[in-house]
């Protein structure tokens, strides 16, 4: 509960230091804007000491005709300004918005269905062991081989995940054409363990399985497909990086499958990255890692909102 609420205020105090410098640039413009307003008419009715000025003003309010016009013009100059910053502002979210649409259509369209069978290829082999524990997954950041010997206290575990995808990719292969003869002809999942158990035939169903990654234009060999998939996503999440795309709009229908293929996919991420300078997936990462943090700060509101409900069905006696 301590740890919560550290946690709660640490993000409070960010999200309102992110705030302030957000509006800071706002605040100037603001100050300078009002200084003008109020020394400009100053200056302008300023006379040289020991001269005598003859001139006929008319006067409405108090104020003459010249200063109203002053006035008149910088509230012009300044309404222009804050509508011409509007609508570029208003322009610049609806490009966004529209490039958000894109890129949450060319997941549905393409992208989920690859994650779905690497996800299920990873959770049904031999390397689902080292698919990250719920403790292990809180502390996932930076997606390198420093931090893999970090959180797993094994300074080998590189050199034995890499040999053991060596050793067992005929059994990926198969696991991943087995999945793919699944999503074609349909059979259950009954059907499909029972395929897996009988070598006999699957060598029967050889040529049937290479027609069909033929037919759905995937690799034949599932290292290749997993590569192949990695650079379409890290290609899509460059935009979200760039702010090209609002990141906000696509959490909310692909943050799940996305958040939950990256931790089933961290070792394969992870042991390219050997040093911090030229690191692979950058974007794949920067997003995981703004996206955790909307999910963390997500599931802190929903658990206040429960608490709160919990309290107002259940008061305590003394408050009844």
């Amino acid at each position: 509960m301590v740890y919560d609420f550290f946690e709660e205020l640490k993000e409070i105090i960010k999200e309102f230091f992110k705030w302030i410098i957000d509006k800071l640039k706002y605040f100037f413009v603001v100050i300078i804007l009002l200084i003008w307003i109020f020394l400009l008419p100053n200056l302008n009715s300023v006379t040289p000491p020991n001269e005598v000025l003859e001139s006929q003003e008319i006067y409405i309010l108090g104020i003459s005709i010249s200063n109203w016009s002053q006035w008149i013009s910088i509230i012009t100059i300044l309404y222009t300004a804050c509508w011409a910053i509007y609508q570029y502002k208003k322009s610049l979210q609806i490009k966004k918005q529209e490039k958000a649409s894109n890129i949450a259509k060319e997941f549905s369209n393409s992208i989920v269905e690859d994650l779905s069978i690497l996800n299920c290829v990873m959770q049904k082999s031999i390397l689902s062991k080292y698919i990250p524990n719920d403790e292990i997954d809180e502390k996932l950041k930076y997606f390198n081989v420093k931090e893999i010997r970090k959180l797993y206290h094994n300074d080998d575990i590189v050199t034995e995940y890499k040999d053991l995808c060596k050793i067992n990719s005929k059994s990926l292969d198969n696991i991943y054409h087995l999945i793919l003869y699944s999503m074609d002809t349909y059979i259950s999942e009954e059907e499909l363990k029972e395929y897996m158990l009988d070598l006999e035939l699957q060598q029967k169903k050889w040529n049937e399985i290479n027609e069909i990654t033929k037919k759905v234009n995937k690799p034949y060999h599932f290292l290749s497909f997993e590569r192949k998939v990695l650079n379409k996503l890290e290609y899509l999440c460059m935009d979200i990086s760039s702010n090209a795309a609002d990141s906000k709009f696509i959490y909310q229908s692909l943050h799940q499958m996305f958040l939950r293929s990256m931790r089933n996919l961290y070792f394969e991420i992870s042991i390219v990255n050997t040093d911090s300078v030229d690191k692979l997936f950058t974007n794949i990462i920067y997003v995981y890692n703004e996206w955790k943090k909307m999910y963390k700060t997500s599931l802190r509101k929903e658990r206040r909102l429960v608490k709160k409900q919990d309290e107002k069905s259940n008061p305590e006696i003394g408050h009844i």
